[in-house]
């Protein structure tokens, strides 16, 4: 991952969150996945 600006780009160049000092907020709609939530 790459910080640019404030931003965290994957190394696919996508921008997937935000750096707010002590941690990352990722942003919601940068990720896909398929499946269940595993809740045994």
């Amino acid at each position: 991952m790459e910080e640019r600006n404030g931003k965290v780009f994957c190394s696919c160049g996508n921008a997937v969150g935000i750096d707010k000092g002590g941690f990352v907020k990722m942003n919601k709609g940068a990720f896909t996945y398929s499946g269940t939530k595993d809740t045994a």
